[in-house]
């Protein structure tokens, strides 16, 4: 995606205490990587998604209590793959 466009919001999806914002595009699940690597305990750095296939993230806009914000986000395949990296038991 060359620039990141306004789509609406899905319901927020629950990790147990942690919520994540999901966005739906051309009928895909998109989540805000910033999000789930919070609900993994995966910190948050540059390379974090170096391992995720480029096909498998990218910028979407999000709207947030503060407005309207382009986020980091990664595909439903992204998450899982994040997720068995993670130590935490719940993943």
């Amino acid at each position: 995606m060359s620039q990141a466009q306004f789509l609406p919001t899905a319901s927020p999806f629950q990790f147990n205490d942690f919520p994540i914002r999901t966005q739906i595009e051309d009928g895909h699940l998109w989540f805000a990587a910033r999000d789930v690597c919070a609900a993994l305990g995966i910190g948050w750095n540059g390379t974090v998604l170096s391992s995720i296939p480029k096909a498998w993230q990218g910028m979407r806009r999000f709207r947030t209590p503060s407005g309207n914000q382009s986020l980091r986000s990664i595909s439903e395949p992204a998450v899982y793959k994040l997720a068995f990296r993670s130590n935490k038991p719940e993943a």
